[in-house]
């Protein structure tokens, strides 16, 4: 994830930039994602999708679910913003 989110702050299309963050790219673990995701020509979004979809995408839907579950039964759907359910308020201490 974290490549994933180090990816989002740039343009990856543009061959320049994609170089510069390839050079600047110091972490070892990032050189396999890297290679996946470029052929001769530079980046290519759809080799990216790919490994988006077989490494990472089940991450983000487990936090998404637990965030969609957590809202459910903790938050009073009554209100616009978060905010314990009542009945869990009551529970606890002042």
């Amino acid at each position: 994830m974290q490549f994933t989110d180090e990816l989002s702050n740039i343009d990856p299309t543009d061959n320049i930039i994609w170089n510069k963050f390839k050079e600047d790219c110091d972490n070892e673990d990032f050189d396999p994602i890297i290679k996946h995701c470029e052929d001769m020509d530079g980046f290519k979004w759809d080799f990216y999708m790919d490994y988006f979809q077989r490494n990472i995408s089940h991450i983000y839907m487990r936090i998404i679910f637990g965030y969609e579950t957590l809202v459910d039964n903790v938050c009073d759907s009554d209100l616009d913003y978060l905010e314990f359910k009542p009945e869990i308020k009551k529970l606890l201490p002042n």
